[in-house]
């Protein structure tokens, strides 16, 4: 099918008067433009807006396609809902105050305390939006998680309930447990309903070791707004499920570590559910067959050339024998093979890969044999 989209603006003459459409058309999104912006960053403008599947009174957006459906369906995603930072690394309530590296970590820009043995956490990049995901956890928690939780000496948590209303953003406060003070110290934070996940405007602590935790919980029944009418055209959301609905792959998986001794343990791993041997074991952040998407320092996305073996805490590396879809929505078969030795691809298995809107998704199954692993860079 050929698809062909066209965004009408009603607007005033003037570059200046159209941004300001722009951020009122989105339900006050503010976009980081020059006071007189030129055609070229006005269309960068317009890109993103469209990326992040906005409607309004003034932006609208209507698709057409060949095919004969008679349905047509106007889609409004949440504002802020698909431009956020992913927080996965040693972030559960679960998790005592440090990783296995014995390592403590704080939500501060370039902190060090070699005393303390404790650093800025790998996955913090300052003031901004995040979202909570991966094995740590989907949301911060709502009650008290007490003191050495989280990779951390100060464990944050949130005062107060989620927004239960999709679209909804609150101001709210976030509390830090240490000792026997549930509240030792406090931060101000907004927190987004997003449908189906939450995402939170955190800003850096004021002190170390303090950070924000997760937990896990139950969804709100849906991302977006969605109305159905008759008519002579077909629109769908061109996010396709997976994008939103995934798990994350981060424990040392880039191909720049070094086999066995990437977590300091002497371990080989195999993304293969249940496996165990006197050689290694399965991979912690491994879930069985699934779309993962890959985060944080390790990588985030696979790489397209071959490794080498015995990278990413593997003997048999994983990479891509294949490119990677360039469109937005598409979604490929592709060849993952994995390096041993002097092999490039000593095995192989079967994937699909989606592009989202600035990452991508993959659906992988258990490796066969062990111990062999998906890798990024």
């Amino acid at each position: 099918d050929t698809k062909k989209t066209v965004f009408a603006l009603n607007v005033g003459n003037g570059l200046d008067s159209k941004i300001r459409e722009l951020t009122k058309a989105t339900g006050g999104v503010e976009f980081d433009v020059p006071d007189h912006a030129n055609e070229d960053e006005f269309e960068n403008i317009l890109n993103r807006i469209c990326s992040a599947n906005y409607t309004g009174s003034s932006l609208t957006s209507t698709s057409t396609t060949t095919s004969t459906t008679t349905t047509i369906t106007t889609t409004t995603g949440y504002a802020g809902c698909s431009n956020y930072n992913v927080l996965t690394y040693y972030r559960s309530v679960h998790h005592g105050n440090s990783d296995d590296k014995k390592k403590n970590y704080c939500d501060k820009l370039n902190y060090t305390n070699l005393a303390w043995n404790s650093f800025t956490s790998p996955d913090w990049k300052g003031e901004g939006w995040y979202r909570f995901s991966g094995s740590s956890g989907d949301r911060m928690p709502d009650k008290p998680p007490g003191a050495h939780h989280c990779g951390s000496a100060s464990s944050g948590w949130l005062k107060g309930s989620h927004p239960d209303t999709p679209g909804k953003t609150l101001n709210m406060v976030v509390c830090f447990h240490y000792g026997n003070k549930e509240c030792e110290s406090s931060v101000q934070a907004k927190v987004t309903n997003c449908g189906k996940y939450y995402i939170y405007h955190l800003k850096e602590v004021h002190g170390c070791d303090r950070r924000y935790c997760a937990t896990n919980g139950t969804y709100p029944s849906t991302v977006l707004k969605t109305t159905t009418t008759t008519a002579t055209t077909t629109t769908t959301d061109s996010v396709p499920t997976q994008c939103r609905s995934y798990r994350t792959l981060h424990h040392y998986r880039n191909v720049k570590d070094k086999g066995r001794n990437a977590d300091g343990k002497h371990k080989w791993y195999c993304d293969k559910a249940g496996w165990s041997d006197r050689s290694g074991v399965a991979s912690p952040d491994w879930q069985g067959p699934g779309w993962y998407r890959f985060t944080g320092i390790s990588g985030t996305v696979m790489p397209s050339t071959p490794p080498g073996g015995e990278h990413c805490g593997t003997t048999g590396a994983g990479w891509v024998a294949d490119t990677h879809p360039t469109t937005v929505g598409e979604t490929k078969s592709a060849k993952v093979c994995f390096s041993l030795m002097t092999y490039k691809c000593w095995s192989s298995a079967q994937i699909k890969i989606t592009k989202c809107e600035n990452y991508f998704v993959y659906y992988l199954p258990d490796v066969n044999p062990c111990a062999t692993r998906y890798c990024a860079i």
